[in-house]
This record gives C-alpha cells, structure tokens and sequence, in this order.
C-alpha cells in the first residue's frame, strides 16, 4: 500500500504562463502540453528523459563538446530532484510504520529543511535519504554504485551552480568516454528511482493500524 501524500503547502491562485499562451497550437502534430500539479519525481523524470536525448545526438564530433556541461546540469538536477522526492517518501513511510510521534518526520519539517538546509547540494540530501532509508531496517542495502555516483556529481558540483555558470568549475582541462558517462548517470539514476518500489513492495501488505 503505497504511503499518501501530506500536504505541505496551502494552494495559491496563480497565472497560466503567457509565454506559452502566446504560442497557440493549432495541430496536434505541433502540440506539447505543461500539466499542473506535477511532483518532484515527474520533474526529475523530464530532465533524465531530456539528458537521455541530448545524449543520443552524440556523435563523437569536436562540436559535441558543446553538449556537455548542459548534459551534466540536466542529469544532476535529475538526481537533485529524485532524492528530494524519495527523501518525502521514505520520511512518510518511517513516520507511518516507525516513528509516528517523531517531529522531524512530519511532512511540513522535512520540506523546509530540503528547501533551507539541504537547497541543492546532493550530499546532505544524499545523507538524509540514508539516514531515512537505514531507520527502515530493511533487508537490503541501499545501493553502492548508486552513492558513490552521487557522491562524483556533488564533488563536481557541490553547490548547484558550477555546471550552471562559467568559472565555477576547475581551472584544469579534462576528458571522458561519453557514452560510458551517460550510461553510468542513467543507470544509477533508475536504481535511485526503483528505491521507492522497493520499500512500497516490503509495506504494501501492511495493515494501516501496524505497529512495530
């Protein structure tokens, strides 16, 4: 049974985008959709989805070096992402099924302190959904490579903003073997989203009034 979601905002009227407005579709051929109400996962699913088709344009050309820092800012605002929307799962589940009178568990805490703690460095989100994932005590690790990947893109990029804007990176010169990069990032990146159906498919036959 999979844990609901708790509010953690008030709802705020608000204005369609004119940006988008102003450019009608008039054929479906031409059409592309923004939904409301979508999650961090659904977010973090179109940046793999679009780091994944930058990546297929790679033809081993010297203009292909162009793709890279764009590639790397849409992976790791991916993972940036998945951790965050996974940390709210985890944090639910530990409250619903461990530690149902734990503060820090509580739907509204765990928001702020990703939002004004953690902001967009991977290794306290990384630190926090382990944290979450080991109270669950569950029958297997949490994912090696999967970590260790993280860990490259936040000592790459601790703050968010070196793929972001120039001048931030290393003042040094390096190379890679692209596809091996991209299959790497994709790979460990589904693991990290398989994480919530892994601990759904231990809890799903729990009774609501279980307790440990």
């Amino acid at each position: 049974m999979a844990v609901p979601d708790e509010p953690e905002a008030d709802a705020e009227e608000s204005q369609p985008i004119r940006l988008l407005l102003e450019m009608p579709s008039t054929s479906y051929d031409n059409l592309i959709v923004r939904y409301p109400y979508q999650r961090d996962d659904d977010y973090a699913l179109a940046y793999h989805e679009s780091a994944n088709r930058l990546a297929s344009t790679f033809r081993g050309n010297p203009i292909d070096d162009t793709i890279l820092l764009p590639f790397l800012l849409l992976y790791r605002h991916a993972y940036e992402l998945r951790l965050k929307h996974v940390i709210k799962y985890l944090a639910r589940t530990r409250r619903r099924y461990r530690e149902p009178d734990n503060p820090k568990l509580a739907a509204k805490t765990v928001a702020r302190r990703l939002r004004f703690e953690h902001g967009h460095k991977l290794q306290p989100l990384l630190d926090e959904l382990l944290e979450h994932f080991n109270a669950l005590e569950l029958e297997e690790e949490f994912p090696a490579e999967v970590i260790s990947t993280i860990a490259l893109l936040h000592e790459a990029d601790s703050t968010g903003m070196s793929f972001r804007y120039a001048r931030q990176l290393p003042d040094t010169q390096e190379n890679a073997d692209f596809p091996a990069l991209a299959k790497l990032l994709d790979e460990q990146l589904n693991m990290l989203a398989v994480t919530e159906d892994y601990v759904e498919g231990l809890f799903e036959a729990v009774p609501d009034d279980y307790m440990y």
